[in-house]
């Protein structure tokens, strides 16, 4: 498995210009250790309350991924030592070669002033350490080694939901912008196939911007019929024995409104929405006063917007007025490191709620994940490990047997990433 280099050199990232789509990765600045860096470079707890900033580290060597979870305080020795955390069976290797440690936020690499050296990113360390960031990749010898972070779920989840991953530079880049677009208060198209995580990038949108502390309310475009639509979104006066009940825009007001599943909206939903958005007001069903709306507007949908605008599918003003930004999310198989990482963290999530803590993949498992597509993306990945978790003995790892039936026969058709 390979990856993207980015750039050791520092640089400064402009705002995104108005309709930016993110389709290549951003290089990224070398931090400089401190209480106040930024922690594995996206800063993915600020704006979270109460939320847990975790650190793993994904350790390669020929065989099934090793997932370690990085705590404060923690250290990771790499080297051909048989004391050293991860020993490594290479003689380019030192016996005593690198380390990856843990303070507060910060995670450091150090080169233990070994023969050959380390390599972050394709950049060599001698005798120095350097901060790390979630997405960034770290080589000694045989041995590759990719950062993650994550933000545990809200423990009202109970879906399998495992929060915010980043394990991947794509990614890193793709919450990095998103950081960026939540000061701007404007609409933002978050685009990508089904099962990417789209809702969550737009929830962190909400949750870095100056509304986090109002209402984030989703609409299921996809899945509300047209017929009961109108009623979701505006509301009922009520009367005549009937109760008064608020609509979604209304609810959203002063928040963030997330429009999932846009491109499916009907013409005449379509229509009633954009009637809504331009004038900023709204009338409850059975109602005459007009109510004025204050939301952020955020649309995701797997669609491609302006080849439907182009085929009058979907209305160009609409179109307009949900996506000053397009913010791209790739698809898992673009990501492959993580299938790793999400696989880790649902096996342990699924697990637990079951009573069997502790469970892990096996290397012939993990292997198997890596090379299937993942159509379904994150999605399917979290229903495969729920169903494995569930196939397997109380006292086993998860092994092939044990994951879904397109999994095991299915052939990749993933070129390498």
């Amino acid at each position: 498995m390979t990856r993207e280099t980015v750039s050791d050199e520092a640089v400064t990232v402009p705002p995104p210009p108005p309709s930016i789509t993110v389709t290549a990765e951003i290089a990224a600045p070398e931090p400089t250790p401190s209480e106040s860096a930024t922690a594995f470079g996206v800063e993915l707890a600020d704006g979270v309350r109460g939320a847990s900033r975790r650190a793993f580290l994904l350790v390669h060597q020929g065989y099934g991924p090793r997932a370690i979870e990085m705590n404060d305080g923690d250290e990771v020795a790499f080297g051909r030592a048989s004391t050293s955390t991860v020993a490594i069976d290479d003689p380019r290797v030192s016996r005593h070669h690198a380390r990856l440690f843990r303070q507060g936020p910060i995670l450091l690499c150090e080169d233990l002033a070994s023969r050959n050296g380390t390599k972050v990113n394709g950049a060599t360390l001698k005798n120095q350490r350097r901060m790390v960031v979630s997405g960034d990749a770290i080589r000694v010898g045989v041995c590759e080694v990719f950062v993650a972070s994550a933000i545990a779920p809200s423990p009202a989840d109970d879906d399998g939901s495992i929060g915010v991953v980043v394990a991947d530079a794509k990614m890193r880049d793709v919450f990095s912008l998103a950081k960026q677009l939540a000061s701007a208060d404007t609409s933002v198209l978050v685009q990508g196939e089904a099962g990417v995580g789209k809702k969550v990038v737009a929830q962190q949108i909400h949750r870095w911007s100056a509304r986090e502390h109002e209402p984030f309310v989703r609409v299921d475009c996809a899945n509300l019929p047209d017929m009961l639509l109108e009623g979701a979104l505006f509301g009922y006066e009520g009367g005549g024995g009937m109760p008064r009940e608020v609509g979604l825009l209304e609810a959203a007001s002063g928040g963030t409104l997330l429009l999932d599943g846009v491109g499916e909206l009907s013409a005449g939903a379509q229509a009633k929405l954009m009637a809504a958005l331009e004038s900023r007001r709204i009338v409850r069903l059975g109602g005459k006063a007009e109510i004025s709306i204050d939301v952020r507007v955020l649309g995701a949908t797997h669609r491609d917007l302006p080849s439907e605008v182009a085929a009058k599918r979907f209305r160009e003003d609409l179109y307009y007025s949900i996506s000053s930004f397009t913010l791209r999310v790739p698809p898992l198989r673009e990501r492959a490191v993580e299938i790793d990482l999400f696989a880790h963290l649902f096996a342990l999530r699924f697990a637990e709620q079951g009573g069997r803590a502790g469970m892990q993949l096996s290397d012939q498992a993990a292997a198997a994940l890596a090379k299937y597509e993942w159509p379904g993306n994150v999605t399917e990945l979290r229903a495969a490990i729920r169903d494995a978790v569930l196939a397997s003995q109380p006292a086993d790892a998860i092994d092939v047997a044990s994951l879904p039936e397109a999994i095991r026969r299915r052939p990749s058709i993933r070129a390498s990433v």
